[in-house]
C-alpha cells in the first residue's frame, strides 16, 4: 500500500517559541494543550520578513500566538482542523481554510468557536477522495480578528494528503447462462460459473496494472461474449465487466430439385418457406442448438408430388442436407384379394407383375401417372382355385385406385366316401383305413377327417391324401389305444370338396364296440347268428331268472343252468362262443327300444349310427315274465327299435355280446 503524502508549508519566520512549540505539535512532535496566555506588555514592532504577508507588528498592540492541529491518520484527511489562540476571536474572515487537490469532490465545512472565543475548529463535511487522489487542506491563521492583539505570524498552514492504492478485485455480472462457462483474469485466476449472477475473481490487482477477462470454457450448446472485459485497475474495484451467453443457433436448409411449381415447406410445424426454383434453401429462422428439426411439405405444387429426405434430427451445426425431389404426380392402383388359398400373381398394364399369398388389401409397386390407363389381370391362378378380377380397368384420375376386387374360389370337386369304418383298439399299432375316392373333375387337396373332439387318443394319418386326382382313391389311416363309443359325425372333406359324413366306430379283435366301461375295458357285439329257438318250450326258467330286463348274462347263465348244454339254442350258443369265455346273449333293454330307461344300448350305439346292419327281428335272453313256460322277447330293429313276445320254439337270428379287454 502506498502511504499518503503530507507536505509542511511555512511562510515567515517563528515569532514566538510558544508558536513554534504550538506548531511542532501540530506536526505530531508536540502536545495539543492550550497555549499559556498573551503577555501585558506590548511588544515592539518586528518588520515583517522579506516575502511574509504578515504586517509588521503595530507598537503597543500584544503579540498573540496560534497553534494549529487535526485528526488526519497517515494519509486520510482530517475530518476536523482545531486553531487556538491565546487572544480571543472577534471574527472570521473568508478564507481562513481552503481545498485544493484532484479529488473528485473537496470538503464543505462548517467553524464555532468556544464559548472563552479562543478555540476556533473547522468541520470537514462530506467529500470524496479516490485512491490516489490528492486533498490540500490550507488553514491562513490571518483571517482572524483578534481582541486587542496581533499576530506575529500569519502563515499559511498546509497539508497535503494522497489517498493509498490498494490492490482492487475485478468483476462484473454474468447472464442469459444455461450451463457452466469458466473465465479467466490476465490468463489465470480462474472462476467458475454454473448460472447468472454478479461474480469477482479472488486475486485483487494492483494501483496501476491491467486487467483482461476472457473465457476459457463454453457452456453446452451456448456461447458467451465478454464486454468491459480490459483495462487499468484505478482506485476502486471493477464492477463492469458483463459476460453475456446465448443459446448458438444454426441455420436449417438444403436443396430442391424437380421442381416445376410452387412447394410449400414447413419446419417443426410452425414457419413456412415458399419455393419455386430448384436449388438450395434455408428457413429464415434459426433453431437452437441439440433442437429438434423436422422439415415437411406443407403443400405440394400442382401434378407433382415432393418427398424429403434427411428432414428430421437435431441441430448441432448448420443443417444443409435436407433434399426435397419433385416428380410429376402419380397414383397406385391396387385394392383386395379375398378367398385366396395359395398363391396367386397379378399383372398391371401387361408388366407390372405382384404375387400375393394371403388375402387383404394390395397395391402395385409402380405407380401410373395421371390420365393413364391401368389394365389388372390374373397372370397365374392359384392352385386348385380361379381368381377372377371386377373393377380392374380405367384410367388414373387424381387419387389411387383402391377398388380392384379380385376374388378367388376354390375348384370344387366332390368326394365319396366308405359309409362305415371300424378303428381297431390295440396297443400293437393296428390300424385301419378310410377310402376316399374323388368322383368330381378337379384334383382335391389336403383331405382329412373331422373326427370328434373327445377322440384324443386316436391317431390319423392322412398324408396319402394331400393330392387326390379324379377318379383316384386315397386312405385316411388310423389307429387307437383307447376305445370311444362310435359316431356317426365324422366329415371328410378336402380344402376343395363337399364334407362327406361317415359312421366310425371301434372294434376290439373284431368286434364292435358299443358301450365303454373304464379304462381298457368295453362291450362288445358280435356278428348276427343263424337262426335258433330261444330254447326249453314248456319249460319256464323263471320266475326270477331269465327275466332281467338289463343283465344278460345273469339271464344266459340262468338259461343254461335251467336247460343245460346238451341241445342247441340261442343261450347255449353264446355261452359256447370263445375268446371270450364270457359271451351271453343280450337282455331286451341291452338292445334298447322306447320302452327302456335311456342308457348305453345296442340300438342307440351301434344300430342308429350305422355300424351294425340289423334287419328283421332277433331273440333276446329275457323270458316272458306273464307265459315264462311258452314266449320269451325278441328285439325288432325297425322304427326305433321295441320288445315283443315271441313262441320259444320260434327260430330266430341273435347276436352275442361280452365284455372284453386289451
Amino acid at each position: 500500500m502506498q502511504k499518503a503524502r503530507t507536505t509542511w508549508s511555512r511562510h515567515g519566520f517563528i515569532v514566538a517559541a510558544l508558536l513554534a512549540a504550538a506548531l511542532l505539535g501540530a506536526c505530531g512532535g508536540g502536545s495539543d494543550a492550550d497555549p499559556p496566555a498573551v503577555p501585558d506588555t506590548p511588544a515592539p514592532t518586528v518588520p515583517a520578513a522579506p516575502g511574509n504577508p504578515s504586517p509588521p507588528v503595530t507598537p503597543g498592540i500584544p503579540i498573540a500566538s496560534v497553534a494549529i492541529s487535526h485528526d488526519a491518520e497517515g494519509s486520510t484527511p482530517p475530518t476536523r482542523v482545531v486553531a487556538t489562540f491565546n487572544a480571543r476571536v472577534l471574527s472570521i474572515l473568508p478564507g481562513l481554510i481552503t481545498f485544493s487537490g484532484n479529488c473528485t469532490t473537496l470538503p464543505a465545512v462548517s467553524t464555532t468557536l468556544d464559548g472563552e472565543g479562543r478555540v476556533l475548529t473547522v468541520i470537514l463535511g462530506s467529500y470524496q477522495c479516490d485512491p490516489g487522489q490528492t486533498l490540500t487542506v490550507s488553514v491562513d491563521p490571518g483571517k482572524v480578528q483578534l481582541e486587542n492583539a496581533a499576530l506575529a505570524d500569519t502563515s499559511v498552514w498546509t497539508r497535503s494528503f494522497t489517498m493509498a492504492t490498494p490492490p482492487q478485485q475485478i468483476g462484473g455480472s454474468v447472464s442469459g447462462l444455461a450451463g457452466t462457462v469458466i473465465l479467466v483474469n490476465n490468463g489465470g485466476d480462474a472462476l467458475r460459473m454454473h448460472g447468472d449472477g454478479n461474480f469477482l475473481f479472488p486475486a485483487p490487482i494492483a494501483y496501476g496494472a491491467p486487467y483482461a477477462v476472457s473465457i476459457t470454457s463454453q457452456p453446452p450448446d451456448q456461447s458467451c461474449s465478454v464486454s468491459n472485459g480490459t483495462g487499468t485497475v484505478q482506485g476502486s474495484a471493477i464492477r463492469n465487466v458483463a459476460v453475456v451467453c446465448s443459446t448458438n443457433t444454426f441455420p436449417v436448409g438444403g436443396t430442391v430439385n424437380g421442381l416445376s411449381g410452387s412447394i410449400t415447406l414447413q419446419l417443426n410445424g410452425g414457419a413456412a418457406l415458399s419455393l419455386s426454383t430448384n436449388g438450395g434453401f434455408a428457413f429464415p429462422a434459426a433453431l437452437a442448438q441439440g433442437s429438434a428439426y423436422n422439415v415437411t411439405v406443407l403443400t405440394q405444387p400442382a401434378a407433382q408430388t415432393c418427398t424429403v429426405a434427411n428432414g428430421n434430427g437435431a441441430v448441432n451445426a448448420t443443417v444443409s442436407n435436407v433434399q426435397v425431389v419433385c416428380a410429376v404426380n402419380t397414383y397406385t392402383v391396387g385394392g383386395t384379394v379375398s378367398g385366396l388359398l395359395g398363391s396367386l400373381v397379378l399383372q398391371n398394364n401387361g408388366t407390372d407383375n405382384l404375387a400375393r399369398n394371403s388375402n387383404g388389401s394390395f397395391a402395385f409397386a409402380s405407380p401410373v401417372a395421371v390420365g393413364a390407363p391401368y389394365i389388372i389381370t390374373v397372370q397365374t391362378q392359384p392352385v386348385g382355385q380361379t381368381c377372377t378380377v371386377s373393377n380392374g380397368s380405367g384410367t388414373i384420375g387424381g387419387a389411387n385406385v383402391t377398388n380392384v376386387a379380385v376374388a378367388c374360389t376354390n375348384n370344387v370337386t366332390t368326394l365319396s366316401a366308405a359309409p362305415t369304418t371300424l378303428i381297431p383298439v390295440s396297443n400293437s399299432g393296428q390300424t385301419g383305413a378310410l377310402n376316399v375316392t374323388n368322383t368330381g373333375f378337379h384334383t382335391a387337396f389336403n383331405i382329412r377327417a373331422n373326427l370328434p373332439s373327445g377322440w384324443t387318443g386316436v391317431t390319423a394319418d392322412a398324408s396319402g391324401c394331400t393330392s387326390l386326382a379324379p377318379g383316384n382313391t386315397c386312405s385316411l389311416v388310423f389307429s387307437s389305444t383307447v376305445a370311444y363309443v362310435g359316431s356317426n359325425a365324422v366329415t371328410v372333406q378336402g380344402d376343395n370338396t363337399n364334407s362327406s359324413n361317415v359312421a366310425m366306430g371301434f372294434s376290439v379283435a373284431g368286434n364292435l364296440v358299443y358301450r365303454v366301461n373304464g379304462p381298457g375295458s368295453a362291450q362288445v357285439v358280435g356278428l348276427e347268428m343263424p337262426a335258433q329257438t330261444w330254447g326249453g318250450f314248456l319249460t319256464a326258467v323263471g320266475p326270477p331268472e331269465a327275466q332281467s330286463l338289463l343283465d344278460g348274462m345273469a339271464n344266459t347263465l340262468a338259461i343254461v343252468n335251467a336247460l343245460g348244454a346238451g341241445s342247441s339254442y340261442a343261450a347255449q350258443q353264446c355261452q359256447a362262443m370263445i375268446p371270450p369265455s364270457n359271451w351271453y346273449l343280450p337282455a331286451a333293454c341291452e338292445w334298447g327300444g322306447s320302452a327302456c330307461a335311456p342308457g348305453p344300448s345296442l340300438q342307440r350305439d351301434a344300430i342308429d349310427l350305422g355300424l351294425m346292419n340289423q334287419p328283421g327281428t332277433v331273440w333276446t335272453s329275457t323270458e316272458s315274465s306273464t307265459t315264462p313256460a311258452t314266449s320269451a322277447l325278441s328285439y325288432s330293429t325297425s322304427a326305433g327299435g321295441s320288445s315283443s313276445l315271441q313262441n320259444k320254439n320260434n327260430a330266430l337270428p341273435f347276436r352275442c355280446v361280452a365284455t372284453v379287454s386289451w
